[in-house]
């Protein structure tokens, strides 16, 4: 089998294994409480008034809550939800489609730069068989951390290849400065996390301060700081106060203070990917820093040394900063996939040279190797999307409504019954009113219930409060949550 048609049909069994761990069941489970539904409330909000969301105290009148995040991603989401509705689908194709661009990227720079696609595809397999990469909260969700990773990964590309060519410097450079851009405006600050390792990549090169004194610099920064400050005046303009926020809130508070239990040893990203989250592959990456040392493989050296400059500064920062939690990490996904890649490519070289005198066709080789390495992880993989997850128990109301919606499309007239703020249940019923044009609302206090009406309850709480005031019978129940039909008032009770 020739070279050209073994790629070609890399890439169509590659396009085929990534459709199950990035788009298999995507809508099936709802949106998780807090930080997704969160995002699925920021384009709900955009969508419905064109505008961004200043706090989400403006649904359901809610506690105070601030939005901090850009709206860049928002805006993407909000297209797919003019096109496929006031759903999961809608806020979560996105970032998978960014997910799968993250795979096309490698394939295209590895056989751009190496002329070894190989090392894309490898690498881009091993991002679809990290339990930690393919879950909920990272290219399996609406957060925005995966389209982050995707737009510093790029970054990093065009300034190697800014240093590199020197025909296209102009070209590279405004792209860098597109990419750095688009990472601040889909999460502030995190959108600048590779600058220390570009920093120490231009001293690497001895080109820092022909750069800094270069006019395509002053040019760029010019550029990049007009935009992005002209956006934050603007933003801090109609939401006054929002900039200290994100200061105190997102940045100072999260970086000396463990925020929301999200807390952790300095050693808790590296023990995420040994214990699982990046295994096996993370066993692999010395190889890929042992080519360092060779010069045979000299045209490896100078991307392995930016890669590195950049992965482990921020390694260093978040790994010092009191909350941590996966998602931070998110950025350094692509680094660890195409080191992965250039290991695993070269150990598959290597493979094929070692058994070619036994006469055993190339294609067979490659197929064996490729289901011993990634056919367990694969099946890990698929058995955790396929299983349910739930972290709260409010995020049953997403099953409930959604299935209740299908069964019953005519029933679009009932409260929901919430002792605290539900982020989850907030998003669903705002979406369904939005939407499917449901009438439905939220109460907080059963005293403001009455006789007649339906209410949907799906925690034991919440439903004790109700039994407390009111006989009622019992409409449906699934996946944990009631409905119920509102039948008399009980005398002489309090409501907790």
């Amino acid at each position: 089998m020739n070279r050209s048609l073994l790629s070609i049909l890399g890439v169509l069994v590659f396009c085929f294994l990534a459709y199950f761990p990035l788009f298999f069941h995507l809508d099936t489970e709802p949106l998780k409480q807090w930080d997704e539904s969160l995002f699925g409330l920021r384009a709900l909000y955009l969508a419905e008034n064109g505008e961004i969301l200043n706090n989400f105290g403006q649904f359901d009148k809610a506690p105070g809550h601030p939005n901090t995040k850009p709206p860049l991603i928002s805006f993407v989401q909000v297209i797919f939800m003019k096109v496929l509705g006031y759903n999961e689908l809608a806020l979560r194709l996105p970032i998978a489609l960014f997910g799968l661009l993250l795979m096309g990227i490698f394939y295209w720079f590895s056989l751009k730069e190496w002329g070894k696609p190989g090392i894309g595809l490898l690498g881009g397999l091993a991002l679809l068989t990290s339990t930690q990469f393919v879950q909920p909260h990272m290219v399996r969700s609406a957060d925005h951390d995966v389209p982050l990773s995707v737009f510093a990964f790029l970054s990093i590309i065009f300034l190697y290849r800014y240093l590199k060519n020197d025909q296209k410097k102009f070209v590279h450079l405004a792209l860098l400065t597109l990419m750095v851009g688009f990472g601040v405006l889909t999460k502030n600050l995190f959108g600048l996390l590779f600058l220390p390792g570009f920093f120490l990549y231009f001293l690497y090169k001895r080109q820092l301060i022909p750069f800094l004194t270069s006019g395509r610099f002053v040019g760029s920064l010019g550029i990049l700081a007009g935009l992005l400050g002209g956006f934050y005046i603007v933003w801090e303009i109609q939401n006054p106060g929002i900039m200290n926020r994100i200061w105190e809130y997102e940045i100072l508070k999260r970086y000396t203070t463990a925020l929301e239990n999200h807390e952790g040893s300095i050693f808790y990203y590296v023990s995420l990917w040994i214990e699982g989250g990046f295994m096996p592959w993370v066993l692999f990456i010395p190889i890929t820093f042992g080519l360092l040392f060779i010069e045979k493989y000299k045209a490896y050296h100078d991307f392995i040394v930016i890669t590195a400059f950049c992965f482990f500064i921020t390694l260093i920062a978040i790994s010092l900063g009191s909350t941590k939690t996966v998602w931070y990490s998110a950025v350094l996904y692509p680094i660890l996939g195409i080191w992965t890649g250039i290991s695993l490519n070269l150990l598959l070289e290597g493979s094929v040279r070692l058994l070619k005198p036994l006469s055993i066709p190339k294609i067979g080789i490659i197929t064996l190797e490729l289901l011993l390495l990634f056919g367990i992880p694969y099946y890990h993989v698929m058995e955790n999307i396929l299983k349910e997850d739930y972290v709260y128990p409010q995020e049953r109301y997403g099953h409930f409504m959604n299935q209740h919606a299908r069964v019953h499309p005519s029933d679009q007239d009932y409260k929901i019954h919430l002792s605290s703020w539900d982020t989850h249940a907030i998003y669903y019923v705002n979406a369904f009113n939005s939407g499917k044009g449901f009438n439905l609302g939220v109460n907080r206090d059963p005293s403001g219930l009455k006789v007649g009406q339906k209410v949907l309850v799906c925690t034991q709480k919440d439903f004790n409060r109700i039994k407390k005031r009111f006989k009622f019978d019992k409409v449906r129940e699934y996946k944990d949550c009631t409905m119920v039909l509102l039948k008399e008032k009980i005398r002489d009770t309090q409501s907790n």
